[in-house]
């Protein structure tokens, strides 16, 4: 939806443990929510839930619950979004981090909207609550009695935090910029120069995404990909990964390249393979050099693992 009138964000974020939060959501046509690891480390969101209330007047009511495939893993200061409708856990036609949840999110920008980020023990772990003008006051799907501050009118479909600090507050919001679906707001920095996301469905698909930031528009890159066992992650001899994957560097520079690439206009690459891609029972390790077109420099990746 695109009608714009003001609306006021009642905006909680309770960070009560771990480093992953919501960090954007959308009510335009597709509704999504982007979560975002505020940590240094990549962080594993296996079994972590997210659940939808939304109203045009009065408490919103739950809508559903999507639960995060195992396997999935945020990177440093990286996003995954979730996207209304489509098949549960299938990628999202319009975006390169994200899934689809299967189920429609009725949102639009006059609707209230609260969403509840849990982890995989279901303890809360993050919310956010915005109330448009028909909207009750309060916290709906969260225990009466939880406090947040300040409260904010705004226009956009698209509210987003403002800066990299989570203060469980209404400031910590604003719909002032422009939707930014698998980057970081402005305001904010990326945890790393190049993050690198591995993802599966566990049916032999994978979703690969590499950023950048600064972003590293059309830059050249090379996926280090290794099958051996180095565990723990990062304990490989070549960049955290085993030395079968120095065979990337023997492929030559293709568009859309697994192994030889260039990134996009928007410094990112992405890539999804169908089901039955990769054997089951496989493990593999992956990471990612960008060749920085003005330093003349190497930028690697953290080493990011997973197995199908």
């Amino acid at each position: 939806m695109t009608l714009r009138i003001p609306l006021l964000c009642a905006a909680l974020a309770t960070a009560l443990s771990g480093q992953v939060v919501i960090n954007e959501f959308n009510t335009g046509t597709p509704d999504w929510i982007e979560l975002r690891n505020a940590g240094t480390v990549a962080f594993d969101v296996s079994g972590y839930s997210v659940e939808t209330f939304a109203s045009q007047t009065g408490t919103p009511v739950s809508e559903g619950v999507f639960v995060i495939p195992v396997g999935t893993i945020i990177p440093a200061g990286g996003t995954l979004m979730l996207q209304e409708n489509g098949s549960a856990d299938a990628p999202t036609p319009t975006a390169s981090c994200g899934l689809s949840v299967g189920y429609n999110f009725n949102w639009s920008s006059t609707r209230s909207v609260a969403i509840l980020l849990r982890d995989a023990f279901l303890g809360a772990i993050d919310y956010v609550y915005r109330q448009g003008p028909g909207g009750a006051t309060g916290t709906p799907g969260i225990s009466p009695g939880t406090t947040w501050t300040g409260a904010f009118i705004a226009t956009g479909d698209s509210c987003s935090r403002v800066t990299d600090l989570d203060n469980d507050a209404a400031s910590d919001w604003t719909t002032a910029s422009p939707a930014s679906p698998c980057a970081p707001n402005a305001g904010q920095t990326s945890g790393q120069p190049v993050s690198l996301s591995l993802a599966t469905n566990g049916n032999g698909d994978v979703s690969l995404t590499i950023t950048t930031f600064p972003l590293r528009p059309f830059a050249e890159f090379f996926n280090v990909i290794s099958t051996q066992d180095y565990m723990p992650n990062g304990s490989g001899p070549l960049f955290g990964v085993g030395l079968d994957g120095l065979v990337a560097f023997s492929q030559p520079l293709l568009p859309g390249s697994p192994f030889h690439g260039r990134l996009d206009s928007l410094g990112r690459y992405t890539l999804s393979t169908p089901p039955g891609t990769v054997p089951t029972g496989t493990f593999i390790e992956v990471v990612t050099l960008v060749i920085d077109p003005v330093a003349i420099a190497v930028v690697p990746s953290s080493a990011a693992e997973i197995t199908f």
